[in-house]
């Protein structure tokens, strides 16, 4: 087919490193148009209400101000009085705040832990940054240690929380979805297996397969995840009250994603303890990377079980086709083997391809994930296999019936007869016995 040669020229010729890149860009164009028509509108009308408010408040200055200073009977420490009321309602209309020194400061002790902590999360909201050269020296070398270490205990939270979620499925999750299977009428288990991950599915349906049943479902762990995210939303919102539940959520969620816009931050203090609630959230998205580890060594297997299968059926299909070859050579008529094979063998396609178009939307969707050097694995088995029924089928079947047409030939020349001695004397313990004695 066309699509099957173009998807060929593009992986033969590497043109999916530059797709990739172009899909980058294209995905950029449309981030760019989106946000823009999003947010331009906003900018527009913002700035448009500076411009109001800054005109305005410079011309009530100048007002308060001629009213002050062209009042001669006024005294002097009443102008300097309302001079600098007039000043500090100009700061008010513009928004700006009275900066006091020591409630102000920043680089406090829960300022420091909070600079700390945005920095080996790799998150950076950027409300709080070293100035001096001192200071970002000391974040790139704390940096170079500090991300390493992060990453550690993520993997190794992951790990714990993957085998603990793991135990708790197979030892209490299971068994009450199959209670609760048993409890449930017919029609209502037939809804639930629409909305439920595939190990429950197959206690709603009483089917249970023991290769990956005991695996925890990738559903679930998603679930999980996003279970995590909304309570520690709501958790925020306890300690921010000035946050509503929108606000919590988004905040949670762009520092999750170390994405740290720090267009929303909270305070120091609670900051520093969310960023416990944030590694926890990182150990469950470690913990996510470990179940779609472990579903694509089980999809692997499956499909190398599926060829095997698939091996031995051929060979099955080809025994009983070799006795109908068996049948038609004593009759004297044609073999099998001399037609020629069709074309569009699932073989001319991908390997992969192949195996996918009977996968669930899951299996598929992982299948995506699977590495380059795997799959190759899988088409080098698949190459393997074929090799091996071919060698089988042109070697041993064919080369036997070749020989025994042949010397049946030269006996019937000879006036001999030939096809009822084959036909009870072709067994496959006198093969080659029949062969050699004939040709003698």
């Amino acid at each position: 087919m066309f699509w099957n040669r173009v998807t060929d020229t593009y992986s033969n010729y590497g043109f999916k490193h530059v797709g990739l890149l172009l899909l980058l860009a294209l995905y950029s164009a449309i981030g760019g148009v989106v946000f823009r028509a999003l947010e331009s509108g906003h900018e527009e009308e913002h700035l448009t209400q500076i411009a109001a408010t800054s005109m305005l408040a410079k011309n009530d200055l100048k007002s308060n101000l001629r009213s002050i200073f062209f009042n001669y009977s006024l005294s002097e420490d009443m102008k300097v009085i309302l001079t600098e009321e007039a000043i500090k309602s100009y700061d008010a209309k513009m928004g700006t705040r009275i900066i006091n020194v020591e409630n102000d400061r920043q680089w406090t002790v829960w300022g420091g832990l909070y600079y700390a902590g945005t920095i080996y999360t790799s998150i950076g909201y950027g409300d709080i940054s070293a100035k001096t050269t001192g200071g970002r020296i000391a974040t790139v070398i704390y940096a170079i240690f500090g991300i390493p270490l992060v990453i550690t205990i993520l993997n190794d939270w992951g790990s714990l929380l993957f085998i603990l979620m793991q135990k708790m499925w197979n030892r209490y999750l299971i068994s009450c979805f199959d209670w609760m299977a048993s409890i449930m009428p017919i029609a209502c288990r037939q809804r639930c297996r629409s909305i439920l991950p595939s190990r429950m599915e197959e206690s709603f349906s009483g089917k249970h397969h023991h290769d990956d049943g005991h695996t925890l479902p990738l559903k679930f762990v998603v679930f999980l995840l996003i279970f995590w995210v909304m309570l520690c939303a709501a958790i925020f919102c306890i300690f921010q009250p000035n946050w509503n539940y929108a606000t919590s959520l988004y905040f949670f969620f762009i520092s999750l994603t170390t994405i740290g816009l720090g267009d929303i931050v909270p305070d120091h203090k609670v900051a520093v303890l969310s960023f416990l609630l944030i590694l926890i959230g990182l150990s469950v998205v470690s913990m996510s990377i470990s179940v779609i580890q472990v579903k694509l060594e089980l999809l692997f297997n499956r499909i190398i079980s599926s060829m095997d299968h698939d091996f031995k059926n051929n060979l099955d299909k080809q025994n009983g086709s070799a006795k109908s070859r068996d049948q038609s050579v004593g009759k004297g008529t044609p073999s099998d083997e001399k037609k020629p094979t069709q074309k569009g063998h699932p073989a001319t396609l991908g390997v992969i391809q192949q195996y996918s178009n009977a996968m669930k939307f899951t299996d598929k969707l992982l299948l995506k994930f699977m590495g380059s050097h795997r799959k190759k694995i899988l088409t080098d088995r698949y190459d393997e296999k074929s090799k091996l029924r071919n060698s089988w089928t042109q070697t041993d079947r064919r080369g036997f019936y070749d020989m025994s047409v042949q010397t049946g030939d030269e006996r019937q020349a000879k006036g001999i007869p030939v096809f009822e001695d084959i036909k009870s004397n072709l067994r496959f313990g006198r093969k080659k016995s029949y062969i050699y004695n004939v040709g003698d």
